[in-house]
This record gives C-alpha cells, structure tokens and sequence, in this order.
C-alpha cells in the first residue's frame, strides 16, 4: 500500500492555504464591474460543457484522450470539495465518515487519490499508461468525488441549518411541515446508514408509506389546482414540472419497499437498504426546495392565508397527529 508523506487532513490544509495565498507584492486592485477577475476568467474556462464526442466508433487514441480529460476534471473537483469541506467548518469531522461509510483507512484513501491524481515520481505518466489503468484511474477518481459528496452530505445532515420560514399563518404552518419531514427523514436516514438493521429499516419505511406518501396525497388533492388558478403560465409550469416529481419519489419509495421485502425473507442483508434510502432522501430534500421555490413562494404572494387554509386543512387530516406529536399545530391558520 502506498503511503504519502503528510496526511488528508494536512494536505486539504495545505491545499486551501495555498489557494488563499495573495499574490507577493501586490497591492489592492480596483477592478471595473465589466472587467473579469482573474477567479471569474478561470471559472469561466472551468464550467464549460463538455464537448460531445462525435457519434460513430471511436478509436483508441480518442478514447484514451476522454478518459485522460475524465480524470483531470475530477481531480479538480477533488480539489473544490477540499476548499469546501475547510471552509464549510467539517473538516475534523468528513475524513472519518468517509472511512466509515468505505471501510477503508484514510492512508489508503489517500494512496488511491495520490495514484490517480499525482505524478508519482518513477511512474509513468499518463499517456504511457495503458487503456485499462486510465480506466481504472478514471473510475476511481469518480468514485473519490461520490464519496467526498456522500460523506459532506452525511455530516452536514446532522448539523441541519433550515433557511427561515418568513411567512405568517397558513404559509408558516407550511413550511414548519416540510421542517419536520425533513428532520425525520434525515434521522431516520442517518439511524439505518450507522446502524443498518431490520428495525431501522422498517421505521424509514414506516416514515416514507405513513407520512411521506400521505404527504404527497394532500397536494395532489388540493396544492396544485389552486397553484393553476392563479393563472399565471410560469407558476403553472413550475407545478407541472414539481407535480411530476411525485411519480419519481414513488418510484424511489417503491425500490425501498422491495429491497425491504428481500431484507425480511432473509436474501438480502439490512446493509442493502442504505442506498435505495440515500436515494429516495435526495430526491425528496431535491424536491422540497424546488416545490417551495417555485410553487410556494410566489403562491404566497399571490394568494390570502384563507384562499391556501384548503392545502393545510389537507395535510392536518392526512398527517395531522404526527405533525402534531412533534409540536406543529394549525394557529394562526385555522
């Protein structure tokens, strides 16, 4: 196993200090408001699309020039999530959960992204190597940012910073519900992820078929109608995109439901659970804010607390009692 001479912790230091260092001698710079910085001429290099490549076979030098191009752009997304991961304060706590969630050691984490990435001195370089070890490395480079992603995720989870509700009466008791599925939804998530056993799994089921589904029954039954009557064409394309959603999160909670099945008979193991979970998870925290961004708000612009009453009315019959074991309640709309 290879071994690198300073830590993953020292090196995203090192990393996010050197991106930080001011330029030697240089002064303040004003710079014009249509005058480009230097950090914006970059990123406008960095986040362009990627070219297609042209349909019909494609040769071994061009192939091998994809997967070349594959690794270098991850890699340099490895080096963004460094910079974020210190910046966003979760620094001590991201490299044990990411050994956690693989079951590797962090040097040998270390060693794979040290292989992929760097020019080891004495290796050969990358358009020396063949075909399948760039493949290889292209994979294993795309699975260090996934696992980089998954384990900021996890750990940001349990540090939740909801943005403010700023609404009053039936709007505020909205946004108080999606709060509270949110909060379960993650516990629920992070018990089966840290603990993954029959009973963690049957309660995120409980979660997603008892609350969730009725959830999504209450706005099919009421929220999306009253959203087309305002009759305004972007508020009602923002519902139909959001409204379509639904069939996808049930599609997710379906592949819960069958993997659970397989866990209960005995021919899977509770561990199979965990990314069906993460899934369903993201697509529903996906959705919540796509839903109040383009739904909600400008529905609360446009509509009284007693033309939106009907949607809350919904949600306190479908799933009133467990809102209301965890403190919500209907003042202010009722």
């Amino acid at each position: 196993m290879r071994k690198t001479s300073c830590t993953y912790i020292d090196r995203l230091v090192i990393l996010v200090a050197l991106l930080t260092l001011p330029a030697t001698g240089v002064g303040p710079i004003t710079v014009s408001a249509q005058e480009r910085t230097p950090t914006e001429q970059t990123a406008s290099l960095l986040y362009r699309p990627p070219a297609e490549v042209p349909a019909g076979p494609l040769g071994e030098q061009a192939l091998r020039g994809q997967l070349i191009d594959s690794k270098k752009t991850s890699c340099g997304q490895l080096e963004l999530l460094a910079g974020i991961i210190v910046s966003t304060g979760i620094l001590a706590d991201v490299p044990p959960t990411i050994s956690r969630l693989t079951g590797l050691p962090i040097d040998e984490l270390e060693a794979r992204e040290t292989a992929a990435c760097q020019q080891v001195a004495g290796e050969a370089p990358d358009e020396e190597k063949t075909t399948i070890e760039l493949l290889n490395e292209a994979n294993t480079v795309r699975w260090l940012v996934q696992i980089h992603l998954g384990a900021m995720d996890y750990v940001l989870m349990g540090k939740p910073t909801y943005r403010p509700i700023a609404a009053e009466g039936c709007f505020a008791a909205f946004f108080k519900m999606h709060n509270l599925n949110v909060q379960a939804m993650r516990q629920g998530y992070r018990a089966l992820a840290s603990d993954p056993t029959l009973d963690n799994g049957q309660a995120l089921a409980a979660f997603w078929t008892g609350v969730l589904q009725p959830h999504a029954a209450a706005e099919d039954a009421t929220m999306w109608d009253l959203a087309r009557s305002v009759g305004d064409p972007n508020l009602t394309r923002s519902v139909n995109l959001v409204e379509a959603e639904h069939a996808t999160i049930d599609e997710a909670i379906a592949a819960y439901m069958k993997t659970l099945a397989a866990v209960e008979a005995g021919r899977a193991e509770p561990s199979a659970l965990i990314p069906v979970a993460q899934d369903a998870r993201i697509r529903t925290e996906l959705h919540f804010g796509k839903e109040e961004i383009t739904v909600v708000r400008p529905m609360q612009e446009r509509l009284s607390n007693e033309e939106f009453r009907p949607v809350m009315e919904a949600f306190d019959r479908e799933i009133g009692d467990w809102l209301k074991e965890r403190g919500w309640s209907m003042e202010g709309c009722a």
